[in-house]
């Protein structure tokens, strides 16, 4: 026991020199087994399954160098285009002469027609409805109107505290049982005019005109103070007629342009 506590040092140290040799010894066997493994590996990558590449698509490129071979005739001047000559632009007549195409949109419409609009107002008798006042039948047609049925042509009954329908009674002369004349306030123009039992009312109230797009190749027949028309996807407002132009006016920027009284070429 005295031996081993003054030679311990020595003892441990031989156990430490035992083990590094035990350790050295495993080392070329340890090593060994690591190169067997990296082998094994190495040889898996080298010797595995390649697809081979597939062919190139050239397709969209032969389809553009069929394109570009394929016979292109241009057409100078006829067909519905022409390369100098294109849809809508200047024309040929039959008579040989070049024409330029008609204008767009307003510059493009045409007057080709003005006609009176008649107001005809007639005296037809007593009313046969009850009621303590005396009341009057009146035949009205009223051409300009945007009443359809004024325009048309209609009976009307007047009397005290009725609806004035075009015109109201200002004045009754005469008996009223057997009036021999009426004096009549007209409602629009405030007018006040005589009609009699021989004789009626009869005068140009306003007037209607034709009108014509040659480029859009449309006509707008009997147009009148009030009617709208589209002209190049743009809605105009016809806000006057008179025998000679028409005042039509842009129902957005309320542009106003007169197209005067012009036969169509």
């Amino acid at each position: 026991m005295e031996l081993l506590k003054n030679h311990y040092e020595k003892v441990i140290l031989g156990v430490v020199l035992l083990l590094l040799a035990v350790v050295a010894g495993y080392l070329p066997f340890e090593v060994a087994n690591v190169r067997s493994r990296l082998d094994e590996g190495t040889s898996g990558i080298e010797r595995g399954r390649v697809d081979p590449i597939p062919d190139l698509s050239l397709s969209t490129n032969e389809i553009v160098v069929a394109r570009l071979n394929r016979e292109i005739r241009f057409g100078f001047g006829t067909g519905v285009h022409g390369l100098f000559n294109p849809a809508g632009t200047w024309r040929k007549l039959p008579s040989g002469e070049v024409v330029p195409p008609p204008p767009a949109g307003i510059e493009g419409l045409l007057v080709t027609k003005i006609s009176p609009l008649m107001l005809q107002i007639d005296y037809q008798g007593l009313s046969t409805g009850g009621g303590s006042q005396q009341r009057y039948r009146f035949y009205i047609k009223d051409e300009s109107s945007t009443n359809r049925a004024l325009e048309r042509g209609r009976i009307v009954i007047q009397g005290p505290g009725a609806r004035p329908e075009g015109f109201l009674i200002k004045e009754i002369i005469g008996p009223k049982e057997d009036p021999e004349q009426f004096r009549l306030e007209l409602t629009d123009s405030r007018q006040v005019v005589t009609v009699t039992k021989e004789q009626g009312h009869s005068e140009v109230a306003g007037y209607a005109a034709d009108l014509r797009h040659e480029r859009e190749t449309r006509s707008f027949p009997r147009q009148k103070k009030g009617s709208k028309i589209t002209v190049g996807g743009t809605t105009y407002n016809i806000v006057a007629v008179s025998e000679t132009d028409v005042t039509i006016e842009d129902d957005k920027t309320k542009r106003r342009t007169v197209v005067p009284l012009k036969s169509a070429p």
